[in-house]
């Protein structure tokens, strides 16, 4: 529980939440994105326990992933950047611990490789796209959403 409730604290921290947190700058942002340090005050105090902090900030990545992903689909390259070096810092703090590393954080580990694999392949798809010179004029229509031309505004849909 402790974990989950820390990964939801890292990642209001790391959206731009608490600007007093006390954390670590994500490299290659300006803007103030933040990895929260375990002793932070925003992120349960002395409660969260180290192997909580490192289960918490390996699904962090997973959050942030997601976040990319929703970045990609209105071409903001530069906010798949941030999150791709924000999953990159955490990677590349996870394998400094070596051997120190607590038992089962291989298998976050995993997942970890993987996200910061989709991130690369995501940024990769739209330079892609970038260089092409391609433009969506408006975004797609969502199934299952009201349509935001019907301008009746009373939320049910037509058969």
């Amino acid at each position: 529980m402790l974990e989950e409730l820390g990964e939801a604290a890292l990642f209001e921290a790391w959206l731009g939440g608490p600007r007093t947190a006390e954390g670590v700058h994500a490299p290659g942002r300006v803007s103030g994105r933040v990895l929260l340090l375990r002793s932070s005050e925003a992120l349960l105090g002395d409660h969260l326990q180290p192997s909580e902090y490192l289960g918490a900030i390996c699904d962090l990545v997973g959050e942030i992933g997601r976040f990319a992903v929703r970045r990609a689909t209105e071409r903001d390259a530069e906010q798949v950047r941030e999150a791709l070096a924000a999953a990159m810092a955490v990677q590349s703090a996870l394998l400094s611990l070596g051997s120190h590393a607590p038992r089962g954080l291989h298998k976050k580990g995993d997942a970890l490789r993987s996200a910061v694999r989709k991130m690369e392949t995501l940024l990769y798809e739209l330079s892609l796209v970038e260089r092409s010179g391609r433009v969506r004029e408006a975004p797609p229509e969502v199934p299952g959403e009201p349509s935001q031309t019907s301008g009746d505004g009373g939320g049910e849909m037509e058969p």
